[in-house]
């Protein structure tokens, strides 16, 4: 949150519960990161998050050769069959600082 713009260099997965008829949002790694936030983390997500999939073994239509898929966060891409893996960068840019 100290940066308006840069690279981001992976994925960051957090979990949720379903308790008194809604989803709760909880992120264990970030309150053992930022302990004094650990209360916040508990029940909120950050503003700056957004969600790229939500479950596991998506259904896409071709049914891809290499088989089910976990989760997207990178492009899947298949030539012939095969897979290839293709070259990502990922950056941001907060709008409006």
């Amino acid at each position: 949150a100290d940066k308006n713009e840069g690279t981001i260099d992976g994925y960051h997965c957090w979990a949720e519960f379903f308790a008194d008829g809604r989803w709760v949002p909880v992120d264990i790694s970030e309150a053992w990161k930022n302990p004094k936030l650990a209360d916040y983390y508990f029940g909120h997500n950050p503003a700056n998050r957004f969600e790229l999939t939500k479950g596991r073994d998506l259904v896409v239509d071709p049914e891809p050769a290499s088989g089910p898929i976990n989760f997207l966060v990178y492009p899947l891409l298949e030539m012939n069959g095969e897979v290839v893996k293709p070259e990502t960068t990922f950056t941001f840019r907060r709008t409006g600082a």
